[in-house]
């Protein structure tokens, strides 16, 4: 009985980190649609921040589907994009959700999730709006490739030091038999 209770107190303190997660990535995501300026966007409203939290609010179930909590918060956000309010970076918001599937060994998919809407909004700009190669690469798509990156690569790091971990915790464990 004893693991049962530990099991369902450690899902209570999941539960409390991944609200506070969505919390913390609301008001990150609020701060930069606040930030926000694009000429012949329209100016961000209530339904501007009520897309911003429902971009967030998928990392409530990223622990039993990290994947899916990435892709719902990417399509969220490109519902925000397609409402044509000022552009934001897109590192921000997808950031946790990235960290949450490449961590859980999905690093594949959240690079090709994360690169692919780098990769849309880059041909947005040069298809579209005919922004000139150079400007649309600029420091947002740099930066945004570069911390998603890092971000993978952080998650990537954790992973296999938890893998490493717990092959030493069997060798102990078996050693001691």
């Amino acid at each position: 009985m004893g693991t049962l209770q530990g099991a369902t107190a450690g899902r209570g303190a999941n539960v409390r980190i991944d609200a506070w997660l969505v919390l913390v990535a609301t008001l990150a995501i609020w701060v930069t649609i606040g930030a926000a300026r694009e000429e012949g966007a329209r100016d961000a409203d209530l339904l501007a921040y009520v897309i911003g939290a429902a971009v967030a609010a998928p990392l409530l179930v990223r622990r039993r589907w990290p994947v899916g909590a990435l892709v719902c918060s990417a399509l969220i956000l490109q519902l925000y994009f397609t409402v044509n309010y000022p552009a934001i970076t897109v590192a921000v918001p997808l950031a946790i959700a990235t960290y949450s599937a490449a961590v859980a060994g999905h690093a594949r998919a959240a690079a090709t999730i994360a690169g692919g809407l780098e990769l849309l909004g880059f041909l947005y700009r040069t298809r579209i709006e005919n922004e000139s190669l150079v400007s649309a690469l600029g420091i947002g798509t740099v930066t945004d490739v570069a911390l998603l990156a890092c971000v993978i690569l952080l998650a990537e790091l954790v992973r296999s030091r938890r893998a490493l971990q717990a092959a030493t915790r069997e060798r102990m464990r078996v050693l001691e038999r």
